[in-house]
């Protein structure tokens, strides 16, 4: 359950490589984590786990910290993985990235 977010003509991703060295990246994959609240509608969201790429992560890779912002809240119909997915993609292209969800 992750997010691939690509950077657009808008909007750069930026990392620090380990020498302190700024770098853009075409693309990252993160991984979400959320909670449900008791009321039924509200979510919590973030996705601080950032990695190079899905393959980076599924070899174990270390993450990375970017200037892409780490975390969503709203109110979703069904409190599941595609519908918060889903909300972290819509908040995500609100700041100009484009979003595909890896479930």
């Amino acid at each position: 359950m992750g997010l691939i977010i690509k950077a657009t003509k808008e909007k750069t991703i930026q990392y620090k490589n380990l020498s302190g060295k700024v770098e853009e990246l075409t693309s990252v994959y993160a991984r979400v984590e959320w909670a449900a609240r008791e009321n039924g509608t509200k979510v919590e969201a973030a996705f601080p786990y950032i990695f190079v790429s899905k393959e980076a992560f599924k070899l174990g890779a270390s993450m990375i910290q970017t200037d892409i912002p780490t975390s969503a809240n709203g109110d979703v119909v069904i409190q599941d993985n595609p519908t918060v997915h889903e909300l972290c993609k819509v908040e995500l292209e609100k700041l100009g990235y484009e979003v595909e969800i890896d479930l």
